[in-house]
């Protein structure tokens, strides 16, 4: 049943795993798609696939409807893997936003500072969520503080 010419090159792995792709979003079943590479290439299995005849068989799953290179549904989480156990990203951005409102400023350097005394974390993204809230309680505490004294300013060491 073989079509592909003696000598001609085989399709390469990625090649292959596009094919597997193709057919599990066009839910085709096994016997559907070994008809389909019998009909489009004339071959098996996609092991025996030549060049000219994976350009069959990708023509034939475009036509049924696969597209490459789109995903086949539009993501609705982001492409960052979901950080179990660490700070969402809602616990950083209050943390931020409070930084700022304390500082005065946007001065990540200083907050990463105040972090590593406070957190014993060198870095906001290292906050587990547990951490993430602590630090937004006492940040709370440093701008209640700061609205009873508007005129000081927080004494260098001052731990709150």
């Amino acid at each position: 049943m073989t079509r592909a010419r003696a000598g001609a090159a085989q399709i390469t792995a990625r090649q292959r795993n596009l094919l597997h792709v193709a057919k599990a979003a066009l839910r085709l079943s096994d016997s559907d798609y070994r008809a389909l590479l019998g009909r489009s290439a004339g071959v098996a299995s996609s092991t025996e696939l030549d060049h000219a005849g994976f350009e069959r068989v990708i023509g034939e799953l475009e036509r049924l409807g696969f597209r490459p290179g789109f995903a086949s549904k539009p993501r609705s989480q982001p492409r960052s893997p979901k950080r179990i156990g660490m700070a969402t990203d809602a616990q950083l951005e209050a943390i931020r936003s409070a930084w700022r409102m304390f500082s005065g400023q946007q001065d990540e350097q200083a907050l990463r500072r105040w972090l590593e005394k406070h957190s014993k974390v060198s870095h906001i993204q290292f906050l587990d969520a547990s951490k993430a809230g602590k630090a937004i309680a006492v940040l709370k505490k440093m701008l209640a503080w700061k609205a009873t004294h508007p005129d000081a300013s927080p004494r260098r060491g001052h731990s709150f």
